[in-house]
Order: C-alpha cells, then sequence, then structure tokens
C-alpha cells in the first residue's frame, strides 16, 4: 500500500537538506490548494500561489528585482 503523503514527507526532507546547505528553498505554485500542504514543507515565506500563470513575468521581476 502506497502512503499517500510520502511525497510531501520526501519534499520536506529535501528542503531541510537544501537549507542545511545553505539554500533556501522556495515553492512557487499553480495549486490553489497548496496552502494546505506547501507552507509546512517550505515555511510560511517560500511559498506563493500564482493565480494565474500570465502573472509570472511581473512575479518574477518582482522577485529578483
Amino acid at each position: 500500500m502506497r502512503d499517500p503523503f510520502y511525497l510531501r514527507h520526501d519534499a520536506r526532507h529535501a528542503v531541510d537538506t537544501a537549507k542545511r546547505q545553505g539554500m533556501i528553498p522556495f515553492c512557487l505554485t499553480l495549486d490553489p490548494a497548496a496552502d494546505a500542504y506547501a507552507r509546512r514543507i517550505f515555511g510560511a515565506r517560500n511559498v506563493q500561489v500564482l493565480e494565474r500563470v500570465e502573472r509570472l513575468p511581473q512575479l518574477y521581476a518582482r522577485l529578483t528585482g
């Protein structure tokens, strides 16, 4: 039987490993339900839900500017 939370646990482990190596993982998602899981994986400040993919250029400019 497959564990339905396996991918979330695996992602959290990868994020923790990256943080220990000095990286700051960031989640950009189109999933409107991502708040239910992404903030637990990446941290509340490291998640952005993008409502429409057309807004990606503006978001990218804001994040990198």
